[in-house]
């Protein structure tokens, strides 16, 4: 008995589209997730200057100048590597996603050219349009710009929490909590049979104004002549109305999780303080802890730019 064929669908899918080009895809990802590595070297310099200052706080003259010389040398290096590499890994995607959307176009031409009469007559050509043009062209955003700032905020918020979590597991723990927090009311929006209802909903309203937008354009010489307005032309006024009154409703419903979410991820600092006060508290000579509680105030609120990244790429 045959197995019933599963579409593929997400980033398996993407992969099946780029076909030969997958090389250049997996390539940047590597090179995207390098730079996110480089890119935090000058954090580490920053932690390791600051912790040579606060060791000898009651003797500057006794500071190793050239250790922190050294340091401020790796962390230039270290940034200048991050942005090879950046730019490296976003030619790699953009020279993917070119070749990507020209094969596209180019097989999307050839089966609309195969396509029967009585389908492009049911059809307007602004949805028709809309397919070959801009829903193309959502592809290369992704495979060009959001693929590499996916791999790259993946390797950040990694390479960063594993470093927390090696200094000290219980201010890691109250980090991840509070992001989990954050995340998981924010996620909450987006799961379920309501959630993608909603958002069916939303590319419907857009397809259908697209295509009213383009018959609109092509009976502009008309609009002119008789002195009209877009009130004359009901099917883009309907739809421009539906449309503006769904993405009210459509932002209203997300407004308190994200803005909750939000209210977290800047106010990490306000979660690592109580808990490493409350920790130092306990050996107030500790030198070892207090550099810690340092690089976890330097580093713990880096953590919110590329997790702000991944709410952006969920979309």
């Amino acid at each position: 008995m045959k197995q019933a064929f599963k579409e593929k669908t997400g980033i398996m899918r993407l992969l099946e589209i780029a076909g030969e080009k997958k090389g250049l895809l997996i390539c940047s990802g590597i090179l995207s997730m390098l730079s996110a590595v480089f890119m935090l070297v000058p954090y580490v310099s920053v932690y390791y200057i600051l912790a040579e200052l606060l060791r000898h706080a009651a003797d500057l003259s006794s500071v190793d100048g050239p250790a922190m010389i050294r340091w401020g040398w790796i962390a230039l290096w270290g940034l200048v590597a991050g942005l090879i590499t950046m730019y490296l890994g976003g030619m790699a995607s953009h020279i993917a996603a070119f070749r990507i959307l020209y094969g596209l176009r180019v097989q999307l031409t050839e089966h609309i050219g195969r396509l029967p009469l009585g389908y492009l007559t049911r059809t307007s050509i602004g949805a028709v349009k809309k397919t070959l043009e801009q829903n193309v062209e959502k592809i290369e955003q992704f495979v060009a710009h959001q693929i590499p700032d996916m791999c790259n905020a993946l390797a950040t918020v990694v390479v960063m929490f594993a470093a927390l979590i090696y200094l000290n597991f219980w201010m890691a723990l109250v980090c991840l909590t509070a992001i989990a927090l954050g995340f998981g009311i924010q996620a909450s929006m987006w799961v379920g049979e309501d959630a993608k209802k909603w958002v069916k909903l939303y590319y419907d309203a857009l397809e259908e104004i697209n295509a009213s937008a383009v018959q609109y354009v092509r009976g502009m010489p008309a609009v002119k002549v008789f002195g009209q307005t877009v009130h004359s032309f009901r099917r883009f006024y309907d739809d421009m109305v539906r449309y503006r009154d769904f993405c009210v409703r459509f932002s209203d419903s997300f407004q308190n999780g994200f803005a909750f979410f939000k209210t977290i991820l800047a106010s990490l600092l306000s979660f690592i303080l109580p808990v490493g006060v409350l920790l130092l508290s306990r050996d107030p000579a500790g030198m070892a802890f207090a550099l810690v509680l340092l690089f976890f105030v330097i580093l713990g609120p880096g953590t919110a730019a590329p997790l702000y990244k991944f709410l952006y790429l969920s979309s």
